[in-house]
């Protein structure tokens, strides 16, 4: 566009601008005039102007608020502002509300009210006249905010006089509303673990109402891992504040509610008992957290090997980090619960001695923390631990297709869930007794002597019986059984990283592990015998090649993992290979002739001069 056109159309702007200025500068002082001569009451009336107040204003071109001064007399607004769009209800976090009242007012009032047939659970403390705090009291049994409260912030004004000698003042009235939600969740893995693990939850929580998130952190060191939870809880916190969740309202968040598990729970804890903690925690549920320790470190790294050693360490009993968070008080701001599974083969000691009052890992005597309630499910400790394990997968009704393992299974997150709405819930087992295995038909099978072994190597896992039957890969990788339907065989499946053949029955068995390649090797070997007991065999590190086998006989009273070489396989090709060295040396002979016979022959002697 050219610069003349620019400035002509600057020029037009500025004319109109100019003109209704002018206007209304002309209306005003007409208004004002009839205002003053004929119209005491602050009325223009008809007989007094050309036309009524209403009638000026709305055949004018120019904004109601320039002559606001004068037809606004003897009447007021009022304003209601408030710092957020809602609040949690988590006892602590506060909503501020501020009123404006403008124009010519007798007396104006400010309140939080309620809708109609409902009660505002809260206190409401008066800064001043124009300026209103309420703090809503924290979700109870009685009162849960899934589905949010509304509620209004009311003001209203009165003006001194009527706007009109025949009409009576009217009060005027504007409300804010606002919102009371649940407090957010906030999940908290435990170690070889990552935020995947709540998905099954996570679904749950979502369809309830609830808003959440979750931490992944790198599990090497529980007091790196806290001061990561500490950072990810304020931004999460910061968020809510500034609009990410709440279907985009900000909201006043002070307080989360934290689900933990495992090595989660001591992450949390620490965190609660170190200088890094802002008093953002509400409600705090442990799930299968070992605060007293795993009795078996191994156990926890099964089925992995080697790694996170700090962090075992930290975990094992009586280990000074256990020690120093166990000797601290409980934060009284904080509402604590433990949740357990139990019915599962898990260890209580250094000498392989074992109980059912377990989830496979952790023992419910482990989950406890005095002073804080504690509930129990059936469920197992992990994925990898259910099936290994062995235990009580059918009691009193309890029912598997609900999930089995603590952070997946319905039961766990009903219990969880009430905790959270209610503060109480009803538990699923019975945590002091010592179940044993259920002796039903459906698990006659689960009682009967198990030998379990678990490799994880660039190897293959194999068992025999005395009688030669095998079960395991054949030799086109496919997987073979002829010592019968008690013989399980799985790989890389079904939770299970690696390979792991169970054979079920009281059979005198081999395990026979063949290295396809170099590297290392880690068997975990567990026996359950028929009285429940268990004991186990674990090997780290141990070196394996092509050329290598290694057997564990477990039908020995001391059984070892006895090395052995082995001599080149011979296959059905071994004629080729000779066969085709001979002809590639031949063949090379034959090119190396034939490029010389091709080659032009150089004159050996030089032509003769002619005389």
């Amino acid at each position: 566009m050219k610069k003349s056109t620019l400035a002509i159309y600057g020029l037009v702007f500025i004319f109109l601008a100019i003109s209704c200025y002018a206007e209304c500068e002309d209306f005003i002082l007409e208004y004002h005039d009839c205002y003053v001569k004929n119209c005491g009451t602050g009325y223009a009336k008809k007989e007094g102007c050309a036309a009524s107040c209403e009638e000026i204003m709305k055949n004018n071109g120019c904004e109601y608020d320039k002559v606001a001064d004068v037809c606004q007399k003897n009447e007021c607004q009022v304003i209601v502002t408030s710092d957020f769009d809602g609040v949690l209800a988590d006892g602590v976090s506060n909503i501020t509300f501020t009123l404006a009242v403008l124009g010519d007012y007798e007396k104006f009032g400010f309140e939080i009210k309620p809708r109609a047939g409902e009660t505002l659970k809260g206190k409401t403390r008066k800064i001043s006249d124009k300026k209103i705090i309420f703090t809503p009291d924290k979700a109870d049994k009685n009162k849960d905010y899934l589905e949010p409260q509304a509620a209004d912030a009311v003001g209203w004004c009165m003006p001194e006089k009527a706007s009109c000698e025949t009409e009576a003042p009217q009060k005027k009235e504007v409300k804010k509303n606002f919102t009371i939600e649940q407090p957010p969740i906030f999940f908290v893995h435990g170690i070889w673990s990552d935020s995947g693990v709540w998905e099954k939850f996570e679904q749950r929580v979502k369809g309830a109402g609830w808003q959440y998130e979750h931490i992944t952190y790198p599990s090497q060191d529980n007091v790196k891992n806290a001061g990561q939870l500490s950072y990810e809880i304020k931004e999460f916190i910061k968020k809510i504040r500034t609009g990410s969740y709440y279907d985009r309202k900000r909201i006043s968040a002070s307080k989360i509610d934290i689900v933990s598990h495992s090595m989660g729970g001591v992450v949390t804890r620490y965190y609660i008992g170190s200088g890094m903690y802002e008093g953002n925690i509400r409600k705090f549920i442990m799930m299968g957290t070992p605060n007293q320790g795993a009795w078996d470190p191994k156990a926890l790294s099964y089925p992995y090997w080697g790694g996170y050693e700090e962090a075992l360490d930290q975990l094992t009993p009586g280990s000074d980090f256990l020690k120093g968070l166990n000797n601290k008080s409980l934060n009284k701001d904080i509402d604590y619960y433990a949740i357990a599974g139990t019915g599962w083969s898990t260890h209580v000691g250094f000498e392989k001695l074992s109980t059912w009052k377990g989830d496979g890992v952790v023992p419910v005597d482990s989950v406890r923390v005095k002073d804080v309630p504690i509930f129990c499910t059936y469920d197992t400790h992990a994925a990898k631990i259910s099936w290994i394990k062995g235990g009580i997968v059918k009691k009193k009704g309890f029912d598997t297709s609900k999930g089995i393992i603590i952070t997946t299974s319905e039961p766990a997150y009903e219990i969880a869930k009430s905790l959270l709405l209610k503060g109480n819930a009803t538990n699923i087992a019975n945590c002091d007794e010592e179940y044993m295995p259920d002796p039903s038909a459906l698990l006659r099978k689960r009682m009967e002597k198990q030998q379990i072994a678990h490799l994880k190597s660039p190897a293959t896992l194999h068992a025999y019986d005395k009688l030669g039957n095998h079960i395991g890969l054949d030799r086109k990788g496919k997987v073979e059984n002829t010592i019968g339907e008690d013989a399980y065989y799985i790989s890389n499946s079904s939770g299970i990283e690696g390979q792991v053949i169970n054979v079920i029955g009281d059979k005198e068995i081999k395990f026979v592990i063949k290295g396809y390649g170099v590297g290392n090797i880690g068997l975990e070997f567990t026996s359950v015998a028929e009285d429940g007991s268990v004991t186990e065999n674990s090997f780290e590190n141990v070196s394996i090649d092509a050329r290598t086998q290694y057997v564990f006989d477990a039908s020995s009273k001391k059984p070892a993992l006895v090395k052995e070489e082995l001599e080149a396989e011979k296959t059905g090709f071994n004629w080729y290979m000779p066969a085709m060295a001979i002809f590639a040396i031949v063949f090379g002979i034959f090119i190396i002739i034939n490029s010389k016979k091709n080659k032009p022959k150089a004159n050996s002697k030089k032509g003769s001069k002619s005389n």
